[in-house]
Formats: C-alpha cells, sequence, structure tokens
C-alpha cells in the first residue's frame, strides 16, 4: 500500500470488507509526526453508510480482500457506481479506478457461483467486473 499512497495520498481510498479490518490497518499505517493517516482507511459498510459523494469519488479506491461474503461483491459494485456518480457530479473526468488486493475474482469471473442462486452477484458481475476498470492483483 505504501506504493500507493506514497504517490497517491489522500486522493486514495483503502476500503477493507470488515471493519475490524479497516481499524487495524488505520493503526497500523498511523503515524510520522502528525499521528495522522495519509490516504482514506474505511470499511465498505462505513464507506456506503457515509456515502461516496461525500469524498468525491477519491481517484483510487484500493479494495483489500473482498470475496468471503458474496454480498461483498455487490456492495463493491454499489460503492464503485457511487463514486462514478460523484466523480461526475464534482466535474472530474472519468471513473474511480478500482484496485482489487487479493480477491477471488477467479471464482466469480469463471463461474463457480451458479446465476440461478446469486442473480445479485452476476448482476453486479455483469455491470461491474466486465465493463469497469477494475484489476486483479494477487488473485
Amino acid at each position: 500500500m505504501r506504493v500507493f499512497f506514497a504517490k497517491m495520498g489522500k486522493a486514495l481510498w483503502a476500503v477493507f470488507a470488515e471493519p475490524g479490518e479497516a481499524k487495524l490497518a488505520a493503526k497500523a499505517f498511523t503515524g510520522g509526526a502528525s499521528g495522522s493517516l495519509p490516504f482514506w482507511v474505511t470499511s465498505i459498510e462505513e464507506a456506503l453508510r457515509k456515502g461516496a459523494a461525500s469524498n468525491g469519488g477519491r481517484d483510487l479506491q484500493l479494495v483489500v480482500q473482498p470475496g468471503f461474503n458474496i454480498d461483498e461483491w455487490i456492495q463493491w459494485d454499489t460503492l464503485y457506481a457511487a463514486g462514478a456518480k460523484a466523480r461526475q457530479a464534482a466535474g472530474a473526468a472519468g471513473q474511480p479506478s478500482m484496485v482489487v488486493l487479493n480477491g477471488s475474482l477467479d471464482k466469480v469471473r469463471g463461474g463457480y457461483y451458479p446465476k440461478l442462486f446469486y442473480p445479485g452477484l452476476h448482476a453486479a458481475k455483469d455491470r461491474f467486473i466486465k465493463a469497469s476498470t477494475l484489476n486483479s492483483v494477487c488473485t
């Protein structure tokens, strides 16, 4: 993550699936003379509750380890769409980039979850994974 925040600073948004993971990350990266975070750290629940509009969609959303819970993918789709809408409202060009670290994209893309039982996941996959600038890192 240091590679990203060294260049991006507050334009980077690190989003974790679990609130506890977000708290651990915030504690681990808080430091320096100011004692503040060099980038934004949150959980998906908090990000959706606050609304992506409140942060202008950020330039880069770094999503850490989604996939354990199927609903997380649907939440990421919602967050990405809200970020794109917020960037458009703020007059920023393009959509936010989203980098997924250690996600189970192979299962989502490869049909591991049947469409019959997971229609929401497939709708998110069709809209979000195939049509976005989503990048898979370490899957």
